[in-house]
Formats: structure tokens, sequence, C-alpha cells
């Protein structure tokens, strides 16, 4: 039960979930308005800065969502560990045991 809330309080930690749903939304909300009336270069030129957001909010996200990623198989990995460890403990404790009297040489 401990190793699930290791597990879910990664995934809250790097927020994996809400960065997946917001990934192509602008890097911290910087949007420019188009304005009013139709003008080439201006339409052309916060397009251009809009979709620049838009690309970096997705890169940043991308690789909190990989960190987040690489360290949650990290504590599934060392949960894992433990748990084998914790198993074995009895069987490591007796043969610690015999060793340390000498029986087993």
């Amino acid at each position: 039960m401990g190793w699930k809330n290791f597990l879910r309080f990664n995934f809250n930690y790097f927020s994996v979930g809400q960065l997946l749903k917001s990934l192509f939304s602008p890097w911290k909300g910087d949007i420019s308005s188009y304005g009013r009336g139709f003008d080439a270069a201006r339409y052309f030129n916060t397009f251009l800065g809009n979709m620049i957001s838009r690309v970096l909010g997705a890169l940043i996200r991308l690789v909190l969502i990989v960190l987040g990623l690489v360290f949650g198989l990290g504590v599934f990995l060392a949960g894992a560990l433990v748990l084998i460890v914790w198993i074995c403990l009895p069987a490591i404790v007796v043969a610690g045991l015999f060793y340390a009297i000498g029986v087993v040489v």
C-alpha cells in the first residue's frame, strides 16, 4: 500500500495528468491578440508568436512528463527491489546466523 502512495505522489508532484491535458497550451498563457481589422503583417507576426509560445509550452511540458515517467519507473523499480528483499529477508537472516557461527564454510 505504501508503494502505491509513493507512485501516486510522484505523478502528482510532476503533474503528469495535468501536463498531458494541457500539452499544446501556450507557455504560461502568453498569447497575443490579433486586434481589430486585418493587417497581413500584424496577423502573421501574431500568429508566429502564438505558435512559438505553444511549441515552447509543449517542449517544456514534454520534458517534465518524461522526467515524471522516468522517476515513476525508478520508484516502481525501487519498490520492487524492496519487496524482493523483504520477502527474502528471513532466509538472509538465517543464512547470516549460520555463517556467523561457522556452520557453513
